[in-house]
């Protein structure tokens, strides 16, 4: 019998997609026998390599348009069959700081189930004030 197959999951804890997939990792790791490692990162790190952001200025394509990517994510949410809420006030985060929490979990061996509940909180509950930073 092989090795058991990696695939390392990169994702922003702050982001509607990433939430998306990780619904999945589950689903992947059952059909394929797959082992998934969860890394967290923090998002504009990545543009600040490209050297460009896609949410600054005019949208590039439909697809970084806010109203669509609202939309987009229900229609996925529904596909799969998990509950979406689009955060409300989602700028009240510090997604550095969510990064670096998942970073702390990862480093404790919890990065999974502590990103999971990150995740339900942000995008299947709407955001409650718990999850908020304080102003």
């Amino acid at each position: 019998m092989g090795k058991r197959k990696t695939v390392r999951f990169y994702y922003s804890v702050g982001s509607r997609y990433s939430y998306l997939a990780s619904t999945q990792v589950g689903k992947l790791e059952r059909e394929t026998g797959c082992e998934v490692l969860w890394r967290p990162l923090y998002s504009v790190d990545l543009y600040e390599l490209r050297g460009v952001s896609p949410f600054e200025g005019e949208p590039v394509s439909g697809q970084y348009d806010w109203d669509y990517r609202r939309y987009d994510a229900e229609c996925w949410a529904e596909y799969y069959g998990v509950p979406y809420k689009e955060p409300k006030g989602v700028v009240e985060f510090d997604p550095r700081l969510l990064a670096r929490a998942c970073a702390a979990a990862d480093a404790l061996g919890a990065v999974r189930p502590y990103s999971e509940s990150m995740f339900e909180a942000i995008f299947a509950e709407g955001c409650p004030r718990s999850a908020r930073r304080s102003a």
